[in-house]
């Protein structure tokens, strides 16, 4: 589950999806009640409980910068969409994720496919945890064709709603906000991603 942290005199923030724990140093002035606060967000609920641990708190970091710290983006440009953001994630694969973050930049041209956008990139990396079954926003890496894949729909190979692959994917990534917008990308288009 990770390290562990001392004790500390201070509110506890425990995810209550068990994916991340951490402490927050927050002042107990700002907060009346000593009951469980929960909060709620698009990503994480957070159960806040006032007072001393009497166990060690959990660390389980959400990415090696630390589990404050934001997932690494990069940001992926064409003339038809402009720039738009993409987190990594590094736990799902993480030999994809640094192999990706280490041959950035591309530069390449788009194929299209169905809902999916592939291009070349100069990586080569075996399958890893690999699927076809995917996400609307998922963003792969192709063995099969040394691909960076952005899927945002059915594909010829999907028998339902969910884009699949033509054949095993390596999931490092996720589009950030609506992945719809490369409906509007070209074959042949320019796509450049880039660290931000």
């Amino acid at each position: 589950m990770g390290e562990e942290i001392g004790l500390v005199p201070s509110i506890h923030i425990l995810a209550l999806d068990c994916s991340i724990y951490s402490i927050l140093p927050v002042d107990p002035i700002l907060i009346h009640d000593t009951s469980p606060l929960l909060l709620a967000s698009p990503s994480l609920r957070l159960a806040i409980l006032m007072g001393e641990s009497s166990q060690p708190i959990p660390n389980k970091p959400h990415n090696k910068y630390g589990s404050m710290q934001m997932p690494m983006r990069v940001r992926i440009y064409t003339e038809s969409t402009g720039y738009v953001e993409a987190e990594i994630l590094e736990d799902k694969n993480p030999k994809t994720a640094k192999a990706i973050i280490e041959g950035l930049p591309f530069d390449s041209r788009a194929n299209t496919w169905g809902e999916e956008v592939y291009f070349s990139i100069p990586v080569d990396i075996d399958e890893e945890n690999s699927q076809r079954e995917v996400e609307v926003g998922d963003c792969g890496y192709w063995p099969a064709g040394n691909c960076f894949c952005i899927f945002f729909g059915r594909t010829p190979a999907s028998r339902g709603d969910k884009p699949v692959a033509a054949s095993p994917v390596n999931i490092f990534g996720r589009i950030v906000g609506d992945a719809k917008i490369f409906r509007k990308v070209r074959d042949g288009e320019r796509i450049r991603v880039e660290k931000i």
